[in-house]
C-alpha cells in the first residue's frame, strides 16, 4: 500500500454491458446501453449479507433449551436491543424489532469484516451510510404521516412560548429533523473512515520499524512499541465497531419514537 486511503478504493472486477434498442415509457428518453460493474464494494455487501443469513440460520436450527455459545450471544444481543427499543419507543415499537436487529447485525458484521486482512470496509463509504440513513428516515416519515396524519407535525411546534418564538423554534426543529439523515450517515462513515486510516498509519509504522530495524540502535524496543500501538488501535477499533452499530441502532429507535408516539 502506498497510501492509507488505498484501502477504500473501488476495484472493478468485471463490467457487464446490456444493449437496449427500445424506447421507454416516455418517447423522448432512449437508452442505448447501460453497464453493471462488479466491484469489491458490492462483492463484500453480498458476502456480509450471506454471512448474516447463514450464521443466523445455523444458530436458529440448533436452538436448545440450554443454549450454546453462539445461541447465547445472539439471544443476549437480541434481548439488549429489544429492551433498548421498548425503552426508547414504547411497546408498540416491538413490531419493528426485526428491523433493528437486522440494522445492528449488518453494521456490526460490516465493521468487523472490515478489520480483517485484505478485506473492505463498506461502512467507511458515505454512499452506503447515507443510503441506510435516508431510507430509514424516509420510511419513518411516511409511517408517521400514515399513523398520525397532521398530528405528526405537532412535534415541531413547542407549547408555552410566545408566537414569534414558537415560529422560530418550529423552523429550527423542522430543519434539525431534516438533518437527522446526514448526522446519522456522517457519524458512522466518519468514525469508520478515521479509525481505519489511523490503523493503517500505525501498521505502516510497524512495517517500517521492521524494515529498518537493522539500522536502528534499539530496534527491538522500536518494533515492540509500534507493535503494541498497532495491537492497541486494533482493540480500540473492535470496540468502536460494536459502539457504532449500537449508536446507529439506538438513534433509529429514538427517531422511531417520533413516528409512533404523540408529542408532548
Amino acid at each position: 500500500m502506498y497510501s492509507t486511503l488505498e484501502q477504500f478504493d473501488l476495484i472493478i472486477i468485471k463490467t457487464y454491458k446490456y444493449i437496449f434498442t427500445e424506447y421507454l415509457w416516455i418517447p423522448i428518453i432512449h437508452l442505448n446501453a447501460f453497464t453493471i460493474s462488479a466491484n469489491n464494494f458490492n462483492v463484500f455487501i453480498i458476502l456480509i449479507s450471506m454471512t448474516i443469513i447463514l450464521k443466523t440460520t445455523l444458530i436458529a436450527r440448533r436452538t436448545k433449551l440450554i443454549p450454546n455459545t453462539g445461541q447465547f450471544i445472539l439471544e443476549q444481543i437480541q434481548l439488549f436491543l429489544y429492551k433498548s427499543l421498548i425503552q426508547q419507543a414504547g411497546k408498540q415499537a416491538s413490531f419493528f424489532f426485526p428491523v433493528i436487529v437486522l440494522i445492528f447485525m449488518f453494521i456490526l458484521i460490516s465493521n468487523i469484516i472490515g478489520l480483517l486482512n485484505w478485506s473492505y470496509t463498506v461502512t467507511a463509504h458515505i454512499a452506503l451510510t447515507l443510503f441506510l440513513a435516508f431510507s430509514i428516515n424516509l420510511a419513518l416519515l411516511f409511517y408517521g404521516l400514515l399513523k398520525k396524519r397532521l398530528r405528526f407535525f405537532k412535534q415541531f411546534v413547542p407549547s408555552g412560548l410566545v408566537i414569534y418564538m414558537q415560529i422560530l423554534v418550529s423552523i429550527i426543529e423542522f430543519f434539525s429533523y431534516l438533518l437527522r439523515t446526514f448526522s446519522l450517515a456522517i457519524r458512522l462513515f466518519a468514525n469508520m473512515l478515521a479509525g481505519h486510516i489511523l490503523l493503517g498509519i500505525v501498521c505502516s509504522a510497524v512495517f517500517l520499524a521492521i524494515k529498518y530495524s537493522p539500522c536502528l540502535e534499539n530496534s527491538l524496543i522500536t518494533v515492540s512499541i509500534t507493535g503494541f500501538l498497532a495491537f492497541a488501535v486494533l482493540i480500540l477499533e473492535i470496540g468502536i465497531a460494536f459502539i457504532q452499530a449500537y449508536v446507529f441502532s439506538i438513534l433509529v429507535c429514538i427517531y422511531m419514537n417520533d413516528a409512533l408516539n404523540e408529542s408532548h
